[in-house]
């Protein structure tokens, strides 16, 4: 069994189309969640708490079927002895069906899995709801909002991530100016920022400890945990340690 797994191993091969293909799929389901309901476009700079790591995590899985379904039938039946067709599709494989027998999805089944469920879901579980009060009603905590956010707010969206945090993103006139803010139970980073920042402070806002991350004192997270829950604070493009320090006291 190791022998024939090395020598499928070794034959392995994906093309730089078949990559693109995959990436570009998974590209396009992060800009759909983006998409509310109503049509219109949320221009989001923050990722989403989750969201990226399970679509590369798609991709991977897409990646290994493909490979599988191509590539392993194939020296299997060589193995075997079995004839194989001059399109690569092995001897005996019925039409519409891979060779790793599954069968091929129609246009019409595929576009009713990228467009995702109906009602106010956008993409894949992540739900937009019209108010906070809305918000925490669906997501089952309180959720307040942030005040002393140093633009002039111009859209403000709420978010049930999957039931397992709440979002709020605000949306300055500029592209460049946007705050977000997630609570969720529990003591995990919910920020989805995995950047390296140069500059980690810890301080203390209401007797709660707060990690600020940024570069050159111009801060862009703030993370905290506070009576079971999580918290962050994200702000583009970076403000001093006082204005996170005015957002999270809105908020504690």
């Amino acid at each position: 069994m190791s022998k024939k797994y090395n020598e499928i191993m070794d034959q392995v091969r994906v093309t730089d189309e078949m990559k693109q293909r995959v990436l570009q799929n998974v590209k396009e389901g992060i800009e759909t969640e983006k998409i509310p309901e109503s049509g219109k476009i949320i221009h989001s700079r923050f990722l989403s708490y989750g969201r990226t790591s399970r679509y590369l995590s798609v991709a991977a899985c897409i990646m290994m079927l493909l490979v599988g379904g191509l590539t392993v039938p194939q020296l299997l039946h060589r193995g075997n002895g079995l004839p194989q067709d001059p399109t690569g599709t092995a001897v005996g494989t019925a039409p519409g069906e891979t060779m790793a027998g599954f069968e091929v999805p129609g246009p019409e089944e595929s576009q009713n899995e990228a467009g995702g469920q109906a009602g106010a879901m956008v993409g894949n579980g992540m739900v937009e709801v019209d108010s906070l009060a809305e918000l925490s009603k669906s997501i089952g905590f309180s959720v307040l909002e942030v005040k002393n956010i140093p633009f002039e707010v111009t859209s403000t969206v709420y978010t049930n991530g999957w039931n397992e945090f709440a979002q709020v993103e605000y949306q300055g006139e500029s592209q460049d100016e946007a705050v977000l803010f997630r609570k969720a139970r529990g003591t995990d980073d919910i920020s989805g920022d995995y950047n390296v920042y140069s500059d980690v402070k810890e301080i203390t806002v209401n007797e709660v400890s707060v990690t600020l991350k940024g570069d050159e004192e111009q801060y862009k997270l703030a993370i905290w945990q506070q009576d079971g829950f999580a918290y962050s604070l994200s702000y583009e493009p970076g403000g001093s340690e006082n204005v996170f320090v005015e957002m999270i006291q809105s908020v504690q």
